[in-house]
């Protein structure tokens, strides 16, 4: 019958509006469950049979409703009134956000302050009735929306703009770059890509061998979750064989920290300055070793700055889940023998799972803690007493010890690296030797010292020394719980051809 959301769905494919509580902690944003389906059409009767404002009149209304009257709740015999709240390319003027003419983008390197839309030139746009002038074809059907202006609400998506937009090109002209200077072949990366150590926090991320043909397209073929993978470790990767003043090597690592900063859940003081500056050079690099004009996805990123002062992590906005929600749909539409009324048939099924979902008062957490192979630890039995006096009460008698677990979708095991704590030095790492669970079911761990060399430029990874020795000094461990990490995603250690070892991040810290 056909995948009505996939890329050969034809007549039957299906548009869908997703929303997620932007008030939930982040790690229980990207969960699917907690992705919620607001609106779902045909996708061919938008343009063609009905106007966006016909389409999406009724959302609208919805958006409306909850805003004014919101939705009343009783919890422990209490009512509580909640009120909510909302946070294509054309031929001449395709940026939503500045006004500019297409051929003048294909040149600038850093955002135009006076060409940022505002309410006041979009009203005088409207009144041109002009699109190929102004860009702008119909009002906003989003604007009746209280509090809410397409020109001052304004986001970006970091998945299409950057993983599968600017990083696949960018990608494929290093690559090029580097071959034709004799750096290394096409065949030694792909055989580097392929016995890359990817760890556990990437194992299922990892990228394909890439094809000569892409290449001299100049745009490789990844999904947006293996062109970061790419992207984040091309520089452990080939980084020893290819020289510090490489301008394609700069190129690289510009977009390497535009990606730490775009992917980054907490932000610090002036990163929208850092970012801006980022983009600024990354943009004059392109152009320089292109020799062509920049794409409008690199246009779109002179923004990201403005985006990220007004909007807060990049990565909180982006539709990469959104896109993962995409499956719920399919396993439904695929057990769907008929394609009549298909988007109400889809309304109705997902409405029953969220109404299963409200009568079995599972809470957020209720899957924060899936636990793997485990035993019972008599701690005062198996570790010196001086050890136990420092843990928790709820370790100092029994506890379990295992081997991994994932908790709040991480996945941690035994001998991975976890940021302990950020100094003037740098990072300090600490490598996992136990990890303990107790009655309060928050994992406890406990860490080997590792020795922060420092961080290397080149490599973009910080170099450290990992004692190897089976043996434990138990006066030297240090445990804190999950929650008290200074970051909570993990690493593993790297040993490189230099045979020094290295650890990364995922995102700036």
């Amino acid at each position: 019958m056909g995948n009505p959301l996939g890329s050969h769905s034809g007549v039957h494919k299906m548009g869908c509006v997703y929303y997620t509580i932007a008030g939930l902690p982040p790690e229980y944003l990207s969960s699917l469950d907690n992705i919620f389906t607001a609106y779902l059409f045909h996708s061919d009767d938008r343009g063609n049979k009905f106007s966006n404002d016909q389409i999406f009149s009724s959302l609208v209304k919805e958006i409306i409703d909850l805003q004014e009257n919101g939705v009343t709740i009783n919890i422990r015999f209490e009512r509580y009134n909640w009120l909510f709240c909302i946070s294509c390319f054309s031929a001449n003027h395709y940026c939503r956000i500045c006004r500019l003419y297409k051929d003048d983008t294909k040149k600038m390197c850093h955002e135009s302050e006076l060409s940022i839309r505002n309410v006041q030139n979009y009203e005088s746009d409207l009144a041109v009735h002009n699109v190929s002038y102004t860009g702008i074809n119909e009002p906003c059907i989003f604007n009746k929306i209280p509090n809410f202006h397409v020109t001052e609400n304004i986001v970006c998506d970091f998945m299409h703009d950057i993983p599968e937009g600017v990083a696949r090109y960018d990608m494929a002209l290093i690559i090029s770059g580097l071959i034709e200077q004799n750096y290394f072949s096409l065949a030694e990366l792909n055989k580097r890509i392929l016995l890359f150590n990817y760890g556990v926090t990437e194992k299922k991320n990892t990228p394909p061998l890439i094809r000569d043909s892409d290449i001299k397209k100049g745009c490789i073929i990844m999904s947006a979750s293996e062109t970061l993978c790419l992207a984040r470790y091309f520089s452990l990767i080939v980084g020893e064989l290819v020289p510090y003043d490489s301008i394609y090597w700069k190129l690289y690592l510009t977009l390497h920290k535009i990606i730490d900063l775009c992917c980054a859940t907490k932000i610090q003081r002036d990163s929208d300055v850092l970012l801006n500056s980022l983009v600024s050079e990354h943009n004059r690099l392109f152009l320089v070793l292109s020799k062509s004009n920049l794409k409008p996805k690199y246009h779109l990123m002179a923004h990201y700055g403005r985006i990220l002062k007004k909007n807060g992590p990049i990565i909180l906005t982006s539709s990469i889940r959104f896109e993962a929600k995409h499956k719920v749909l399919k396993a439904i539409a695929n057990a769907i023998p008929c394609r009549i009324n298909l988007g109400y048939t889809l309304a109705y099924k997902l409405q029953l799972q969220m109404v299963a979902r409200f009568l079995s008062n599972l809470s957020l957490n209720v899957q924060d803690l899936k636990l793997g192979l485990g035993k019972d630890v008599h701690t005062y039995a198996e570790f010196p007493h001086d050890l136990v006096d420092k843990l928790p009460e709820e370790f100092k008698t029994d506890c379990l010890s295992f081997a991994w677990l994932e908790y709040k979708g991480i996945y941690y095991r035994k001998h991975i690296l976890l940021v302990l704590e950020n100094n003037l030095d740098g990072l300090i790492f600490g490598e996992v030797v136990f990890i303990f669970v107790g009655k309060s079911q928050i994992p406890f761990f406990l860490f080997k010292p590792v020795y922060t060399v420092g961080f290397d430029n080149h490599f973009h990874a910080f170099e450290v020394v990992i004692d190897n020795s089976n043996s434990i000094n138990y006066s030297k461990l240090t445990g804190c719980y999950v929650n008290e990490f200074y970051d909570i995603t993990p690493t593993v250690p790297r040993v490189l051809g230099n045979s020094k070892t290295y650890a990364t991040i995922r995102y700036a810290l």
